[in-house]
């Protein structure tokens, strides 16, 4: 709900013309944002980034070793640190107004 009062509020504010279309357009704004960071944090939940994460700490430490870096590797890596109930979150903010934009876009159409 808290979504749908911000859209309605950037919609009043922002909008050149109150047409119920850039209403739509703001609902699409805002599921698009949160579908985009659910496919983030998916992919970096999903492991993706971890070894590429391992090499540059690794390589790091090589190059910096008067530095003493030496616990680079009980550092948590990138996917430990998502939550699934985050993206749970995410994913459902995003279908939810998805959605909603669907059911908006077929009564501006009937």
């Amino acid at each position: 709900m808290l979504n749908l009062f911000i859209s309605l509020l950037l919609f009043l504010l922002f909008s050149p013309k109150l047409h119920f279309v850039f209403y739509i357009d703001i609902i699409f704004y805002f599921s698009l944002a949160y579908l985009l960071c659910w496919m983030i944090f998916f992919t970096i939940k999903g492991r993706f980034f971890d070894g590429v994460i391992y090499g540059f700490r690794k390589v790091g430490n090589g190059v910096l070793r008067k530095l003493a870096f030496d616990d680079w590797e009980d550092k948590p890596m990138p996917s430990t640190k998502v939550s699934p109930s985050f993206l749970g979150f995410l994913l459902t903010q995003g279908l939810y107004l998805l959605v909603i934009m669907f059911i908006l876009l077929f009564i501006y159409y009937i």
